[in-house]
């Protein structure tokens, strides 16, 4: 009902400007009397007409009389240009459609999608890397197999000792927070920055020290880690030589891996010992076998972040 009103009288209004224009125009056109100026000729400064309604936007009644009586805000000497000015005004506002000051307010939708087009974007990728969020998923068992290990190198040990870990699943996998652990029970976990991820079907080396692959002519590429670096000589992780000799990987109380190759009583000074392409657990010896081939010219033999050259 108040809508259907408000519209009313805002035609009302635009009828009585279009009266008022059409006599002003007539005069202008008869140049009235004494062809001096027209009605709406005016010498006083530029006054702005309002055509904007009080709550809704539309054209109220009092706004429209109020545009039929005001001075010209462009006053002419004959004053028939301000005719034809006031008319095109008439009719650019006839034509806007009345708007009801209780126009329904946007849906909570539309309003979160406005809020969502101004809102400003999160930053996602440094949570992730603050939080760990985003990376590979942690292994589970047999998604990891430890391929290589060289626990008597020819260097300085345990400076010279590293092993060879080979990701089987079908995606990567996060290395960081697992645990190593030696024969002594001494362990090491993988920090979580950097993050350490191993591919599908990539072969890593974790190293004793950085310094002793470089001159264990190690490829650099292959190298995810270094488990000892800032650990004095006779503390930390020791691929021992002797009955001592094992090594395991856990996720948490999880283990992933372990190799007692210390009962084995394998002696292969220079030489890692391989899993062979055709065995099929980690944990018999009769899987193994000791390299006979150097990786590079003057190094011990093994294949160092590569497939095993054993059966």
């Amino acid at each position: 009902m108040l809508e259907s009103r408000a519209s009313r009288s805002a035609v009302r209004a635009v009828v009585v400007m279009v009266s008022a224009l059409a006599v002003a125009v007539a005069a202008c056109a008869g140049g009235g009397e004494g062809g001096g100026p027209s009605q709406f000729t005016s010498a006083d400064p530029p006054i702005a007409v309002s055509m904007g309604g009080a709550s809704g936007g539309g054209a109220s009644a009092d706004d429209a009389a109020s545009a039929a009586t005001a001075p010209s805000s462009m006053a002419m000497a004959d004053g028939c240009a301000d005719a034809a000015d006031a008319a095109t005004l008439v009719a650019t506002a006839g034509s806007q459609e009345a708007e009801s000051p209780f126009a329904p307010e946007a849906s909570d939708e539309e309003a979160s999608e406005e809020a969502g087009d101004d809102a400003p974007e999160s930053d996602a990728d440094e949570d992730a890397s603050s939080t760990g969020a985003g990376l590979a998923p942690v292994p589970v068992i047999g998604d990891l197999v430890v391929t290589e290990i060289m626990f008597q190198p020819s260097g300085p040990e345990p400076e010279s000792e590293w092993f060879e870990i080979y990701n089987q699943s079908s995606g990567p996998v996060l290395l960081s927070g697992l645990t190593i652990e030696d024969g002594y029970l001494d362990t090491q976990t993988i920090p979580a920055n950097p993050a350490v991820v191993a591919q599908p079907g990539q072969y890593l080396l974790l190293v004793r020290s950085l310094p002793g692959a470089q001159a264990a002519l190690l490829p650099s590429a292959a190298i995810a880690y270094a488990y000892g670096t800032g650990v004095p000589d006779d503390e930390g992780i020791e691929l021992d030589a002797g009955p001592f000799g094992e090594l395991t990987l856990l996720n948490g109380n999880s283990v992933l891996v372990d190799i007692p190759y210390g009962q084995w009583g394998v002696q292969a000074p220079g030489q890692s010992i391989e899993l062979g392409t055709s065995a099929t657990t980690q944990s018999d010896p009769s899987g193994w076998c000791i390299a006979e081939n150097p990786w590079a010219s003057g190094s011990d033999d093994g294949t160092p972040g590569a497939p095993s050259d054993c059966q």
